[in-house]
């Protein structure tokens, strides 16, 4: 049974800890509550999505983060606002090994990261870090062949690029870079706050990716 995410992205665009989790699992018999789930939410939601996945991996299928922050060097407001204007590097491996310690045998979690190059609230240094950190978690060695593919703009949206990662035949980690995509929800709806109309369709990728997994 594919896992998809489902997300509520209002005008504050700042949900709280319970809305992150609201997910379900899509099935040909229509939606009901998940026992496996893929959580990915903007900003706030996408950093507690990671924290979860990271202690309760095995409650989920994959692991999806649009504009997220890098885990695990953030302990206070201040910091975490730091880390996402792109500080605190030096805990990118140190934060993963602390994990791994705590949960000897760690399963794989497939992850799909987007984020736009424009992004001043959430730089991009952090997408950089959370591809190393997905490496680790998966142990995928640093050199491990990366697929890259250049995606060209579509009517009305941006242009992409995309960077797979696979174990044999198993897509493990994809990283979606958007170009000129600022702080917004890339394919969303631009009625809202922090929503971006331009493509590509961020939902749709996510679900794409997910359908892809199961546990």
């Amino acid at each position: 049974m594919p896992a998809v995410a489902f997300f509520d992205v209002r005008p504050s665009c700042f949900p709280p800890v319970s809305w992150a989790l609201n997910l379900v699992l899509c099935s040909p018999d229509g939606l009901r509550a998940s026992e496996r789930l893929d959580p990915g939410l903007l900003q706030v939601g996408a950093g507690m999505a990671n924290i979860v996945a990271l202690n309760h991996p095995e409650l989920f299928a994959g692991l999806g983060l649009h504009s997220g922050p890098l885990y695990g060097a953030g302990p206070s407001t201040v910091g975490a606002l730091g880390v996402m204007q792109h500080r605190n590097g030096a805990r990118v491996d140190s934060s993963i090994a602390e994990v791994l310690e705590r949960r000897p045998g760690f399963p794989s979690l497939p992850t799909i990261l987007i984020q736009g190059d424009d992004d001043r609230v959430v730089r991009p240094v952090n997408q950089v870090h959370l591809r190393r950190q997905a490496m680790l978690v998966n142990d995928l060695p640093a050199a491990t062949p990366v697929r890259v593919a250049h995606k060209a703009a579509g009517r009305g949206g941006l242009p992409y690029q995309l960077h797979d990662v696979y174990r044999g035949r198993t897509l493990i980690l994809r990283v979606a870079q958007i170009a000129q995509l600022q702080h917004a929800w890339s394919g969303g709806d631009a009625r809202l706050s922090f929503n971006s109309a331009a493509g590509p369709d961020a939902s749709k990728m996510l679900v794409d990716f997910f359908g892809k997994h199961r546990r």
